[in-house]
Order: structure tokens, then C-alpha cells, then sequence
């Protein structure tokens, strides 16, 4: 026997169908909103943000909650993304390229000329020679694998408690 799984709202009382629809609709919005209310965030752009995605889940299942960004354009930031991250406590910038000149030191200057007061802590490569490796060695090295990303999360966050 198989189970109806569509919702006809055009026929027969309809207060019940529109409870139906919305209630999953509004718990939705409050686990969003219960999700934005952290007050730490990672923020990537590019190929790190699939690694940044695994450290956050990582992260939840530890009990910490950490809010991914997603930057998809770097140069100018997106609208509301300064906002977005002037209202947090720490933010932790993981980037794939050159730690000098690089988007993750605009936008802490960005982030210091608009009042932010939190904690900035930017992790790319260093401004040296980089020697020939795999992908996955490199991402290992700069710290810019889910692990090590957990690892500079928790390092600092611990310190706090």
C-alpha cells in the first residue's frame, strides 16, 4: 500500500492543509535562525569551502556553533557580507592563495574600518616558496584541511573557557 504524498490545497478544508504546509516552514526558519545566532564563523571562498563545510558539521557535532560563509565573489565583497560579519564574536578566514594582499587581509581591514571588535584570525600561505606536492599534502600543510581547520577552531576556543 502506498502512501498519498501530494497535498491538494485546492479542494475541501483548506485550515488544516495550510497547517500542514507551514508548520515544517516555520521550524525551518527557527533552526535557521537558531543556526545564524552563532557567534563564530568560517569564512572561504573556492575549493577550501567543501573542507570548510566538513569542519563546521565536524564542529556542530561537538556542540559548537560555527556559521559558514561562503564568499562567492571576494573583490568587492558581497553586499551584507561585512554585516554579516561584524555582528560575530570570532571569525576565522581560511584561504587557498597568498596571505599578503589576499581577500582574507581585506577583509579584516574592511571588517576594522566598519568597528568590528572581535577576534580576526586569518590562516593562508605564507609568503615563501612553495615546493611541489599533492593537493591534499598542501591543503595539510598550510592548515587549510577540515582537520587542521578544526584544530585552529578548537585550539582558540578552548583557550577562552
Amino acid at each position: 500500500m502506498s502512501r498519498k504524498s501530494e497535498l491538494d490545497m485546492t479542494r475541501g478544508p483548506f485550515l488544516r492543509k495550510i497547517l500542514i504546509f507551514s508548520v515544517p516552514l516555520m521550524f525551518t526558519g527557527l533552526l535557521q535562525l537558531a543556526y545564524n545566532t552563532a557567534d563564530t564563523a568560517i569564512v572561504t571562498y573556492g575549493r577550501i569551502s567543501a573542507e570548510a563545510v566538513k569542519a563546521c558539521d565536524a564542529l556542530a557535532l561537538q556542540g559548537k556553533k560555527v556559521q559558514m560563509v561562503a564568499l562567492n565573489q571576494i573583490h568587492p565583497l558581497p553586499d551584507g557580507a561585512l554585516d554579516l560579519l561584524r555582528e560575530k564574536r570570532q571569525i576565522f578566514f581560511f584561504e587557498e592563495g597568498l596571505r599578503t594582499g589576499g581577500a582574507g587581509e581585506q577583509t579584516a581591514l574592511r571588517l576594522l574600518e566598519t568597528g568590528f571588535r572581535g577576534r580576526f584570525r586569518l590562516t593562508a600561505v605564507p609568503d615563501c616558496f612553495v615546493a611541489q606536492a599533492s593537493v591534499k599534502e598542501q591543503l595539510h600543510k598550510y592548515g587549510l584541511n577540515s582537520d587542521s581547520m578544526i584544530q585552529t577552531i578548537l585550539n582558540i576556543t578552548e583557550t577562552e573557557a
